[in-house]
């Protein structure tokens, strides 16, 4: 006998009910589920809750309630405008993996581009702290303010349009520690890997401060990332701003760090640091750990790097057992934008 065929009515009934719409993988072990179920669960697309990636309106706004939802971001390729104050405040894990042609970039912003922070008092943190992984995407601060506090802005100062007023300009800043009486850290594990930043040929006629800054996160990491031109350092580590937490860790590995005024800095007593396999070229100072505020590094390497044309390649300052070895220094001597020698040279 023939079939019976469905009417439309039925179908479109079946099909509004997305608990019948249901898929499984292959393979052994695989269990049929709610297609619903598995849209929910991938990784999102900023663009699908509409964030502009054509560069023609700011997306701070719309960037920053993404992000503040916690999970997994991917970031198409595009062009993504921040003019306005982005300062996402999380309370659960966020990952966001970055298309390599995303480009962030922030035509006269005076103030950071990206901020990532948790909740001033620790307000729906967990106990067991929470994580921020930025994996890709292009940072562009080219034509962000320069803050005023960068190294040696009175003798070099800023291009013309580019002066800022704001003490921090900084592309990304990753703040995880809070005060609900004593300080403490929210952000346990926070990664930044595959990017590139990109301030300006050389840092004289660069725009911004730092590319990427940490301040009061329990395990710091930088990867695999190449920065050019920053106006402050490329990577900048901190304790918390008073450097009471006793637990920071910072790691820079595999980072490639071009014209940059500094390279990478661990300062505010960040506890334990590691600096391998990094290339730094034209550096004021090319890597450093420093005190200003707690009780200093209490260890730390830095092995295998190589500097080339830096005024001051490795600088320390109250820092107990930290190992140096391994490293190529070679070429000393910071070069201007016109080629001439920037500052005396030393080294160790």
């Amino acid at each position: 006998s023939a079939t019976a065929v469905p009417s439309q009515q039925s179908v479109k009934a079946f099909a509004s009910n997305s608990a019948n719409v249901t898929y499984a993988q292959s393979g052994v072990g695989a269990v049929t589920r709610a297609i619903l179920d598995y849209i929910r669960e991938r990784e999102k697309s900023v663009t699908e809750y509409g964030v502009d990636n054509t560069g023609a309106t700011d997306v701070a706004a719309t960037l920053e309630a993404c992000f503040e939802m916690g999970g997994s971001w991917w970031v198409p390729a595009g062009d993504y405008k921040i003019t306005s104050a982005l300062e996402a405040t999380i309370t659960s894990s966020l990952y966001v993996r970055c298309h390599p042609d995303a480009r962030f970039f922030a035509p006269g912003r005076d103030g950071n581009m990206i901020n990532i922070v948790v909740p001033s008092d620790g307000a729906g943190l967990p106990a067991t702290g929470i994580s921020f992984i930025w994996d890709g995407g292009f940072i562009d601060q080219s034509e962000q303010m320069v803050a005023t506090v960068v190294p040696f802005i009175a003798t070099y100062p800023p291009p013309t349009g580019l002066v800022g007023t704001a003490s921090s300009t900084d592309g990304i800043l990753i703040r995880g520690n809070y005060d609900d009486g004593s300080v403490k850290t929210g952000i346990y594990l926070a990664i930044v890997r595959n990017i590139r930043g990109y301030a300006g040929d050389h840092w004289q006629s660069a725009g911004g401060d730092s590319c990427i800054a940490f301040a009061g996160c329990r395990t710091m990491i930088v990867e695999n990332s190449t920065f050019v031109g920053s106006r402050d350092q490329a990577v900048y580590f901190n304790n918390d701003s008073t450097g009471v937490l006793t637990d920071s860790a910072a790691i820079a590995r595999g980072n490639t760090c071009i014209n940059c005024a500094g390279g990478i800095a661990a300062k505010r007593s960040v506890r334990y640091v590691s600096f391998t396999e990094n290339m730094i070229d034209n550096a004021l100072t090319a890597l450093s750990i420093g005190h200003e505020a707690g009780t200093g590094t209490k260890g730390g390497v830095i092995s295998n790097n190589e500097i080339r044309r830096s005024a001051r390649s490795i600088l320390g300052y109250l820092c107990d057992s930290v190992a140096i070895h391994g490293n190529i220094i070679k070429d000393a001597g910071a070069l201007l934008e016109d080629d001439t020698k920037a500052v005396s040279t030393y080294n160790l």
